[in-house]
């Protein structure tokens, strides 16, 4: 079956959705006649659009089959305030909606843009980015995970703790697990057992 090829049984729409992910089929609508089109992979949508590689590119469509990303990429990332992250020849960036490179691949990880910071690896540490681009917060720590509500999780020797946006440690590296901060709370692990803690760092919940 080509790229070209049209189908109209609706039973066969049903089984090429189903077979979407499994593989790399995209169902578009073209001038009323449901279209089918093939690619090497199609990864889950996100959002309005899904990622899909062809050729060994990666790049995005909607969820009519138009292509808004020519796949050109080799590693993409789901869009989140605007930005999407890349890889090309081994570096991390990110690009707009448009495919303009808004951030140059240099990286050697990043992350999602949420509340307008980006994590990001340089020689195996991680800090983190602003829009622009810059560094905001040296890369320093073992791991790190997205900013939500004002703080980040950070692994410092094998504990991990929390880091405000100006790069300070607010709760000391201390759990041997810990999540992001939701609703005032964090799940934390400390030894065997877990708890939530309140922004201070105060235990609140066992």
């Amino acid at each position: 079956m080509n790229q070209n090829t049209q189908i109209k049984s609706g039973s066969i729409l049903l089984i090429a959705f189903i077979l979407l992910f499994k593989h790399g089929l995209i169902v578009g609508f073209c001038g009323g006649v449901d279209k089918v089109l093939w690619f090497d992979f199609a990864l889950n949508f996100s959002g309005e659009s899904v990622s899909l590689i062809l050729d060994q590119r990666v790049g995005y469509i909607d969820q009519a089959g138009r292509i808004m990303i020519e796949p050109q990429f080799k590693g993409i990332g789901s869009f989140s305030e605007g930005l999407a992250p890349i890889r090309m020849e081994g570096k991390w960036g990110f690009i707009d909606q448009t495919s303009q490179t808004m951030i140059t691949p240099q990286f050697g990880g990043v992350g999602r843009f949420l509340g307008d910071m980006a994590r990001i690896r340089v020689k195996g540490r991680w800090g983190y980015i602003d829009k622009s681009g810059q560094i905001v917060i040296e890369p320093q720590f073992n791991q790190a995970k997205s900013f939500s509500q004002d703080l980040a999780v950070v692994q410092v020797r094998q504990k991990w703790g929390y880091i405000d946006k100006s790069g300070q440690i607010v709760i000391e590296p201390q759990f041997n697990q810990a999540k992001s901060f939701s609703q005032d709370l964090a799940v934390v692990q400390v030894r065997q057992k877990w708890g939530y803690i309140d922004k201070s760092g105060q235990i609140v919940i066992v």
